[in-house]
Parts: C-alpha cells; structure tokens; sequence
C-alpha cells in the first residue's frame, strides 16, 4: 500500500490541505510530506496508522518547510510512534498544530514528546486527551513547559494525571519567565488542583474543564 500510495502522490504535492483516508493513505501522506514545498494541512485522523505510521509521518516532518497543521487523532499510535513525532518537531520549523488525541502514547509517548516541547520552538496548539497519560507522563510534560516558549494551548484532559503530575506542571509554569502557555485544557480532577490553579492565575493561563 506504501508503494501505490507513494506512486499517486506526484500529482498532489502542489496541494496545500489534505485529508485523506482509505487504505492508500500513508504512502500518499509520507510522500506529499517529503515532496511537497507548499502542503499546509494534513488530516489523517482515525487512519489507524499506528506507529509505523507515525515513524515514517515523522521522516516528512523533519524535511517538510511548509506543514502547519498535522492532525494524528485516533490513529492507534502508542509511545514508539510519539517518540519518532518528537525527533520531527525537534527538527521541523513550520508546525504550528499538532493533535494527536485518542492514541495510546502512555506516559512513555509523554516522555517523549517532553523533548520534543523543549527543543521546538514554534508549535503553538498540542492535542494530547484520551491517551492513558498518568502521572510520570505528566512530570515530563512540565518538565518540557519549563523551558518551551512558544506554545500557547495544550490539551491534556481526559488522562490520568494526578496530585504529582499537577504539581509538576504548576512548577514548571512558574519556573519558566517566557512561558507562551494561554489555555490549558484537564480535566475535572485537576481544574482546582491548589498548585496548578495558583500557578495558571500567576502566570495568566486559563485552566479550562473539558467535558468532551
């Protein structure tokens, strides 16, 4: 499928949004992304690409001078696959909406995407919901807010971050005198979290409920 994919994508990398599903996607996806200098948006939300797809999604994102949007929701994609999108934003300069919601990243994927927040300078919007992220994830996610100044909303609702995770993202929200972070999005365990909620109102952050 890769090849015949790959094959077809010639005639598409002067577009610049797709969206693509079918069986046929992740060889047009990765060749567009590696071909293309004017592709903008691309949604393969609920392909199920799992993370060989998300490995080679991550070869176009490291070369790719164009791609804002990149929408990766539900795609089956667990720590293996965060780990190789987060080697792309270390390296890609033009991203500025990530969604990699309903995965199974975990707290491993988290870790990784921690470095890839620190090191990335101009993403802007990160999806991170329903992706089984606990407390260790949580720790890593602040640990990269200390230090990243361009982000400005972050979804991190429906996980499983507790008292610890909180805490650390409190912290780093203080900690950081450039922090660009404007909307967080949790869920209802932690929207009056004492340390977050005292941090998000020193540092000018509206700490949203998400109900969704």
């Amino acid at each position: 499928a890769f090849e015949k994919g790959a094959a077809n994508a010639t005639m598409l990398t002067q577009f610049q949004h797709l969206s693509l599903r079918g069986p046929d996607v992740l060889g047009v996806a990765v060749a567009v992304t590696l071909f293309s200098s004017s592709l903008q948006t691309l949604d393969l939300g609920n392909n199920t690409i799992c993370d060989a797809g998300a490995v080679a999604i991550s070869a176009g994102l490291k070369v790719s001078p164009s791609l804002e949007d990149l929408y990766l929701l539900g795609n089956s994609i667990g720590c293996v696959g965060a780990a190789a999108i987060s080697e792309g934003l270390k390296l890609n300069a033009s991203l500025k909406y990530l969604s990699l919601g309903a995965n199974n990243i975990g707290d491993a994927g988290a870790v990784a995407i921690s470095g890839g927040l620190k090191a990335n300078t101009v993403l802007k919007i990160l999806g991170l919901s329903y992706n089984q992220i606990g407390d260790v994830g949580g720790v890593a996610i602040g640990d990269g807010l200390s230090v990243n100044v361009s982000l400005n909303v972050l979804n991190l609702s429906n996980n499983s971050i507790g008292n610890a995770g909180a805490t650390a993202i409190g912290v780093a929200l203080r900690s950081n005198d450039s922090v660009g972070l404007r909307e967080l999005f949790v869920s209802a365990a932690l929207v009056e979290h004492p340390a977050l909620k005292a941090a998000c109102a020193a540092k000018g952050v509206k700490c949203w409920l998400c109900r969704v």
